[in-house]
């Protein structure tokens, strides 16, 4: 187009300017888009015109991004009537994409204004800080981003279609325009995008029809749904607009379908147990324990995962990086799970000033021990009173609920749809040393494991372990405590909700009153034990495991049932016990018998009389273990004779005998002490 301004006649279509190509707003580092532009200029006046100087807006100068620098040609130049002089423009590009427009005014000798030239720069494509990446996309899923393109020429531009190149997973759904009105309000319509109106290979175009004026903003919103039979390499494509002004405006994009899932390593479930034991050794000045939890990822690709820690509780917390990128099938750290047991440290205080533990000196191997060590001396009431106190403190934090700490961490990856939970539970625990073998006929109950029910002729064995790995512990084995009442076959047992805690509490009070030497004088504990340590005691090194004694039940009583407390007293909890319980039969070996002794029993069955004709000897010896032999029997009538008989006719005794004792009137309850006897 031709523009006369009076006197200078120039052509405004050559006073166009090209921005470069790059990230909109980034720096231009180099020279090489700097050119210098040649115009014409023609003199329409009937007078020749003096041209005196040129000059651009200070508004416009000041800013970083003018690309500007000098006007040649026009300073002391005579353009003669009707004559055309040419002017030169130095153009350098400082930002990439930076559209602007600026008026170039010419003085002269014809009027005071002089002649205004407007240079228009303009990139022709669309700006945008968007990354269409939609990442790691499960197959089968569905995942919707937006991208935000702005129009920063200062031209309109009409945008007639937008064509997508790549997998043909990815398509645009609905795109908005948002602009500004000559008042100052801004209008955003959304409108849906219709399928594509060709396919052209791996190209799916789609139409817009949309006019962006200087500063209006487009927003395209994009759907990827990947399928199975998408190649796995096939994982970047293009967007592209193609715009009236001719130039197109490109876009990345990336998406990368994957199979597999991110699961916990740990079950669901993560358990961390702190000892209240542990909180008192000296030294040890860390109330923060750490449990690391890890997640196995079994896609082919690296994911991002995400987590979080539900919780009431104020002693949890999750230690965690952030985001993290779980390696394609490996184990990734999600954070650690973090238990703060100060408060319950400062409260147990009490206990661990009490404990005078021996060490363990790994250099030498040995034990180095007090010349007093606590678990030499005898149960007092001071150690009853300490006992008593570690369970109201124990009572108070399980009040203030600083004994147990729950949560739920909840993770997810890009990669799947919903999220999947770990279930935490840190708790402080009272350490139990003492263990019992389960063989047969032993049934182990209670809170903490520490109620023991045996049956008749049932044997174990009670071991210690010390759980500590730099401690050593000291224990020293006591005296059994043990009382009986009369069996009550129609009323169901009871297991006490007892705490290993109030156990050692009830032991302890026992201990001290009555005396360890008194309690050692009990003819019938009911429990034969045979001790595997030195009974003045011996210490164990960090981690190992002893067997402190072999228990059997040998009662002395028909029809009883025996309470026994077997109890290690140690310098760390003072002491443990563990509860044994049984039931006697209605036969029992009142007296040990001298070898060769016969024993006769006569039961009266009906109108038939089993009699139980035995060599009993003093109990044999299996595995360490006391069992009594019976070796012949005999069954007659009432008038008869004890007869000898074969093994299969002891056999039928007895079972009659069996069956006799299962009768109604055989399970009633002595009545006196005569009776019982």
């Amino acid at each position: 187009s031709t523009v006369n301004h009076g006197d200078l006649e120039y052509d405004a279509d050559t006073f166009v300017f090209q921005a470069p190509p790059g990230p909109f707003g980034e720096k231009v580092s180099d020279d090489r888009w700097a050119t210098t532009h040649k115009f014409s200029l023609k003199n329409t006046y009937s007078q020749p015109l003096s041209l005196l100087a040129w000059n651009f807006p200070p508004k416009d100068l000041t800013q970083a991004h003018f690309p500007f620098s000098m006007v040649r040609g026009v300073v002391d130049t005579i353009v003669p009537a009707g004559g055309t002089v040419e002017i030169e423009v130095d153009f350098k590009p400082r930002m990439y994409l930076a559209a602007m427009t600026t008026p170039l005014t010419i003085f002269h000798n014809a009027s005071k204004t002089g002649t205004t030239i407007p240079l228009v720069v303009y990139s022709g494509e669309l700006s945008t800080d968007s990354k269409i990446d939609f990442g790691v996309v499960g197959v089968g899923m569905k995942r919707t981003v937006e991208a935000t393109f702005t129009n920063h020429n200062p031209v309109a531009m009409e945008l007639y279609t937008m064509g997508i190149k790549g997998p043909r997973i990815v398509q645009g759904t609905t795109y908005s325009l948002q602009t500004t009105i000559y008042d100052g309000s801004a209008t955003d319509k959304e409108y849906n995008m219709g399928d594509c109106i060709e396919r052209s290979g791996r190209v799916c175009t789609q139409v817009l029809n949309v006019v962006m004026k200087p500063g209006d903003t487009l927003k395209v919103q994009l759907t990827a749904v990947t399928y199975s039979s998408e190649s796995l390499n096939e994982q970047d494509g293009e967007l592209s607009f193609q715009t009236s002004i001719g130039v197109e405006t490109m876009v990345p994009v990336k998406v990368i379908p994957t199979t597999g899932k991110v699961i916990s390593e740990d079950d669901g479930s993560v358990e961390i147990n702190v000892p209240f034991t542990q909180l008192l050794e000296q030294g040890d000045n860390d109330d923060i324990v750490k449990q690391e939890v890890m997640v196995h990822s079994t896609h082919t690709v690296p994911v991002t995962v995400k987590g979080f820690l539900d919780t009431s509780s104020e002693f949890l917390d999750l230690d965690s990086d952030g985001d993290i990128v779980a390696a394609a099938g490996v184990s990734t750290s999600l954070g650690s799970v973090v238990f703060d047991t100060s408060r319950q440290r400062n409260e147990l205080s009490h206990f661990g000033k009490r404990s005078k533990r021996s060490r363990w000196s790994s250099k030498s191997k040995t034990v180095e021990r007090n010349d007093e060590d606590p678990h030499e001396r005898a149960i007092n009431k001071h150690d009853v009173q300490h006992l008593e106190k570690l369970a109201k403190s124990l009572k108070r934090l399980k009040e203030d609920d600083a004994l147990m700490a729950t949560g739920t961490l909840k993770f997810s990856s890009e990669a799947n749809v919903g999220h999947q939970t770990v279930d935490i539970r840190a708790r402080i625990t009272y350490p139990n040393f003492l263990h019992v073998n389960p063989t047969e006929g032993i049934v182990i109950n209670g809170n903490d494991g520490n109620v023991v029910e045996m049956s008749d002729s049932a044997v174990t064995v009670v071991s210690i372990v010390n759980p500590s790995t730099t401690r050593a512990l000291c224990i020293r084995v006591l005296p059994i405590t043990s009382y009986s009442r009369p069996t009550r076959r129609s009323r169901k047992k009871k297991v006490m909700d007892e705490s290993l805690l109030q156990s050692s509490i009830r032991a302890a009070k026992v201990f001290s009153s009555v005396g360890e030497d008194a309690l050692a004088t009990n003819t019938d504990p009911g429990f034969e034990l045979e001790y595997r340590v030195e009974q003045r005691g011996v210490c164990l090194r960090p981690e190992q495991k002893i067997d402190i004694a072999t228990v059997v039940f040998e009662p002395k009583k028909r029809m009883r049932s025996y309470t026994a407390s077997l109890c290690v007293k140690n310098d760390v909890t003072l002491l443990e016990c563990v509860e044994l319980r049984a039931d006697s039969g209605a036969i029992v070996l009142e007296d040990e018998p001298e070898s060769g002794v016969s024993i006769l029993l006569r039961i009266v069955v009906g109108c038939t009389v089993a009699v139980l004709t035995s060599i009993a000897t003093r109990p044999k010896s299996v595995d360490g273990v006391k069992v009594p032999t019976i070796v012949k029997a005999s069954i007659t009538d009432n008038d008869e004779s004890p007869k000898e008989s074969n093994n299969d006719a002891f056999h039928d005794s007895s079972v009659v005998f069996q069956d006799a004792l299962d009768e109604e009137e055989l399970l009633q309850e002595p009545q006196s002490p005569a009776e019982d006897n």
